[in-house]
């Protein structure tokens, strides 16, 4: 029975073929604490025994309500039916392959009824594996102590939100069918709007099926979400120079630039993938060798009118490239040139050839839209990685040996493929200074070539 004496909070659960785990679910939510709730359970248009564990409750509570959808119709579209369907000041979603702790309502109700300026309030969660067994439990850093929030979205269930505060940004995006948690929480989260509670409130379950080991499909959606945060932001258009620094040969790889993959060579494609890009203004080529230069001096008059070419000092073979030194010099000669401020710097590597445009305008939109100093493009490691210390070698993400992704433990590999900056900012300060941000790709985007092995493997598997 719905009380009007206490605050009511909207709990919804979405099935799609998680029969096996519904039960539980559901049921963690008639053991809560706090007792005033209504409950919208919806059967995704499952070919499982959903319907079947639905139809067992629909005589136990007036306050359980069903839904089944005849087609598969996703999260952020349900999401918005029962947004507007609420009866409730609060709303949190809880996946049908999870369960609540007993208290976990109670505490979050707390905490948002004693602070009327938090919009959000979110806790800790247990991994689970498949058979509800506990396997480690996601402890978030203080959330207070974070440069940008922006940058650190928490889980998209079992976190709850004034229903009024959903209303007022629009809801849920239809558009994207995956990472509903980011683009909520791109629209709402600021410093004094949200509550990490640090106690464990729910159960996180892992299993082949779930949504979160689709890597391509949540990068894919995720980038889609800043790129419509974007428009609407309608801000001016920035003033961005791509830099491509070429070197020749290195010590035992030679003639690099013109090694080809496809029907292109890597030269052509990092120019390419920069001329391509919505957002960069002009491309800057700087190398010490004559031979680039030459066959770009050839082309500039066709395929690249874009070009500016700046000559650079002989250099040792097997010397690295200082990129700040780079940079500055490269848009000291541009902004004498061509008397125009810049805003941003695209550093881009001749030696990844599968990033493309897109991945550049995605790492503009996300420094636009998380107004931060720098976004790099990384992988996440999944591998158990270890460093030495005082006392021994220890593991860095020993989660990882469980498969489990802790937040404390992730691991952000920097993979050379787009290192994006404020030119103010790089100007005045180290590389990777300030607030920063980062570009997530998959494996198969960031593979660089920095050997013959590489070029040779990288050969072989286009040819499969």
């Amino acid at each position: 029975m719905i009380s009007k004496d206490k605050p009511l909070v909207t709990i919804y659960i979405v099935s799609k073929n998680y029969g096996r785990f519904l039960n539980q679910s559901i049921k963690s939510v008639l053991d809560q604490t706090y007792k005033n709730w209504e409950l919208f359970v919806v059967d995704d248009n499952s070919d499982d025994e959903t319907a079947k564990i639905m139809n067992k409750y629909k005589n136990y509570k007036d306050n359980i309500k069903f839904i089944f959808n005849s087609k598969n119709i996703g999260l952020q579209r349900t999401a918005n039916t029962i947004l507007s369907k609420s009866l409730g000041k609060y709303f949190i979603r809880l996946d049908a392959d999870d369960w609540l702790e007993k208290n976990a309502i109670e505490l979050m109700i707390n905490i948002l009824e004693k602070k009327n300026n938090l919009e959000i309030v979110f806790g800790n969660y247990n991994f689970t594996n498949e058979y509800g067994e506990k396997i480690g439990t996601d402890k978030k850093y203080d959330y207070k102590e974070r440069t940008n929030l922006k940058h650190f979205p928490v889980h998209g269930a079992c976190t709850m939100f004034r229903v009024k505060t959903l209303k007022k940004v629009g809801g849920y995006n239809e558009k994207f069918k995956a990472q509903d948690g980011w683009e909520i929480w791109q629209k709402i989260a600021e410093k004094n709007k949200i509550f990490h509670i640090k106690k464990t409130l729910f159960n996180y379950r892992q299993h082949n099926n779930s949504l979160s080991v689709n890597k391509s499909k949540i990068l894919k959606y995720r980038n889609l979400i800043f790129k419509d945060l974007f428009k609407k932001l309608k801000k001016n258009k920035l003033n961005c120079l791509a830099i491509i620094p070429v070197k020749e040969n290195y010590s035992n790889f030679f003639n690099v630039p013109f090694l080809k993959i496809g029907k292109k060579n890597l030269l052509d494609k990092a120019i390419g993938c920069a001329f391509n890009s919505n957002k960069v203004n002009k491309i800057a080529i700087t190398t010490s060798s004559k031979k680039v230069i030459n066959y770009l001096n050839k082309k500039k008059n066709k395929s690249h009118k874009n070009l500016f070419l700046v000559k650079r000092n002989e250099e040792k073979k097997n010397k690295y490239a200082d990129i700040r030194k780079i940079i500055l010099d490269v848009s000291k000669r541009y902004e004498k040139k061509y008397k125009k401020k810049i805003d941003l710097i695209v550093y881009l590597s001749i030696h990844a050839p599968f990033r493309t445009s897109y991945h550049i305008d995605e790492a503009i939109n996300v420094l636009q839209v998380n107004n931060c100093d720098t976004v790099f493009s990384v992988n996440i490691e999944y591998d158990p990685i270890f460093k030495f210390s005082k006392k021994g070698i220890n593991v860095l993400n020993p989660g990882r040996f469980d498969e489990l992704n802790f937040e404390r433990e992730t691991l952000l590999k920097y993979n050379g493929s787009i290192l994006l900056t404020k030119y103010r900012k790089i100007k005045k300060s180290k590389l990777f200074a300030g607030d920063l941000g980062y570009l997530e790709m998959t494996n198969e985007e960031s593979q660089q070539i920095k050997s013959y092995d590489d070029y040779i493997r990288i050969k072989n598997l286009l040819k499969k």
